[in-house]
């Protein structure tokens, strides 16, 4: 129509509107706007159908509790052969290897030392585990994005012995290990039941300090000691050497600990 319209109105005929065709085109997108409010009115009727339906609860189910079959584990695996699938794994970054076991020993004191606050279970224990040693195994592509890389390698690496559930919580503790949170927005968040999500969100506030700890890559922090009080958390870590920019890097990253556990963090 617009185009019929902008014809320029001289004496040649062919430069005119036509006003057949203007009528005609009117015509069409009348009987095309009519079509559309039936469409649309008859897909309004089906999408409450299926809220009432509950279907969104159902698929959403479905997708986190039925598995894809070339994620299904052939057999149950015990802890300690999944750790060893996560070990070799993470070894194809053998540059990161210490690095990778510092962090996820300085992890997993925090767990221990912060059992009465998080109130997480040992299943949860060895998420954290797996995570440590996977979180940096997108350094094999180079430093940029690393951290999203390694999600999408433990989302889709058929190595790893996780079934659907496990392999969605692991690859978003270790996506959140580092930058500005993001974890909530991510997609396959929202595929995880409310209990879940809430785990992960613990689980990866604890990744990211423990990362910050050995940003260097150095192994320099040791032990980790925790003093849990109303208003904050206070860790004590010592060292062979001195960690203060570690310690300046853990604190930036207690962002999310502050926000999931309502305690500011301290580090002495």
């Amino acid at each position: 129509l617009l185009r019929e319209r902008g014809l320029l109105r001289t004496g040649d005929r062919e430069k005119r509107p036509d006003t057949e065709t203007l009528k005609s085109l009117r015509l069409f997108l009348q009987d095309r706007e009519r079509e559309r409010i039936v469409l649309h009115r008859r897909f309004s009727r089906y999408w409450q159908a299926l809220a009432r339906a509950e279907i969104w609860p159902r698929l959403s189910g479905t997708l986190t509790e039925g598995r894809r079959q070339r994620y299904v584990p052939l057999k149950r695996y015990s802890d300690e052969e999944t750790r060893a699938a996560c070990n070799t794994l993470a070894a194809k970054f053998s540059k990161g290897l210490a690095h990778h076991q510092a962090v996820t020993r300085h992890a997993l004191m925090l767990f221990d030392n912060l059992t009465s606050l998080h109130e997480l279970t040992g299943q949860d224990r060895l998420l954290l585990e797996w995570a440590g040693i996977l979180h940096d195994i997108g350094w094999l592509s180079g430093t940029t994005r690393h951290n999203s890389r390694s999600a999408r390698i433990i989302f889709t690496d058929e190595s790893l012995p996780f079934d659907m559930n496990d392999r969605i919580m692991v690859g978003l503790i270790a996506e959140a290990h580092r930058g500005r949170v993001r974890i909530e927005s991510h997609s396959l968040f929202h595929l995880l039941s409310p209990e879940n999500q809430n785990r992960v969100l613990r689980l990866a506030a604890l990744l990211r300090i423990a990362d910050g700890l050995d940003f260097r890559h150095t192994g320099a922090a040791l032990e980790i000691h925790a003093l849990t009080g109303n208003a904050e958390i206070t860790l004590s870590v010592s060292a062979t050497t001195d960690i203060s920019e570690e310690k300046i890097r853990a604190r930036s990253r207690g962002d999310l600990f502050a926000r999931v556990f309502e305690r500011n963090l301290v580090i002495a």
